[in-house]
This record gives C-alpha cells, structure tokens and sequence, in this order.
C-alpha cells in the first residue's frame, strides 16, 4: 500500500542505505552529465528503448529533485552508498572526493 506513495520506495531505500541493509544495486548512485555539468542523481529505471531514469535530488534537501530520461552514455556509476550521496548533498557538496573519483578534469565524463 505504501509503494503507492510518491517517494516511499526512494526514502525506504535511503533509509536502509543509513542502516546498512540496502540492498545491492536497488537505487544506485549515479553522476549525470546534463550539458558542461554533472549531477548526483539515483538510477530508478531503466526503460525497453535505452532510456535511463534518474532522480535528481536537490541539494539540501534530497527529498525533493526532478526525473531525466537520458541516455545510457550520460549516466556513470559512482559506486558509493546512497547514505553516502544524500550526506553529500545535505552538505552541500563537501565530502564529494570519493563521488568525484576519475572525473578531476572533466575529461572523463559521464
């Protein structure tokens, strides 16, 4: 019943992310490239044309952001916790270094 709810899949998968119960791959964390910029951004969806669907989240608040459908080739994992990502953006981008790995000069883009 609560599946229903716009946004409970995305919280209880955030909270279990701070529990340390999540499950592996539910929600990945994702970097988006959206035009010269990247974006953290949570993979939801993949759909049957190529389409990725990715929650943005807005910084501070996470709870409240946009959905992209992109292309595969703009979006890369970034291998970190979604705890990890919704600290991040709660703090406005300090402690992005393990988010950012591979990407110092931009010449490695999503």
């Amino acid at each position: 019943m609560l599946s229903k709810v716009p946004g409970y899949e995305f919280l209880k998968g955030a909270g279990e992310s701070v529990l340390g119960v999540e499950k592996e791959g539910a929600y990945p964390v994702v970097l988006v490239r959206c035009d010269d910029n990247c974006q953290i951004g949570i993979q939801v969806d993949k759909a049957e044309n190529g389409l990725v669907a990715v929650f943005v989240p807005d910084a501070p608040n996470p709870q409240s952001g946009a959905v992209f459908f992109v292309t595969p080739d703009r979006v890369q994992p970034a291998n970190i916790p979604l705890a990890s990502a919704l600290q991040c953006l709660k703090r406005l981008g300090a402690g992005s270094k393990p988010l950012l790995r591979g990407l110092s000069d931009g010449t490695n883009r999503p």
